[in-house]
């Protein structure tokens, strides 16, 4: 039992060291390369939404505010690429 909690340790501190760590606003994110993969698509997706709802909407203040969440959607997505080339 030990020996598999020993194994399942090392191997997670591998990935651990293999992964890129994201420094934000003073918190740290660990991403394994999968979950950056998922966090890429998801924001992907979303961005096509949130441009579809800036198209669609008539109320100049819920487009101010979706357009806000556009372009914090757009940094996130930044950001991710620009720490991904420097790992």
């Amino acid at each position: 039992m030990l020996r598999r909690l020993a194994a399942a340790a090392e191997v997670e501190q591998r990935e651990a060291r293999r992964s890129p760590t994201y420094n934000v606003a003073g918190m740290q994110l660990q991403l394994t390369s999968d979950e950056l993969e998922v966090l890429r698509d998801l924001l992907s997706r979303e961005l096509g939404n949130v441009k579809e709802e800036v198209y669609r909407t008539d109320s100049p203040e819920y487009k101010r505010l979706v357009k806000v969440r556009e372009a914090n959607i757009l940094s996130l997505l930044a950001k991710l690429q620009d720490n991904a080339a420097r790992a």
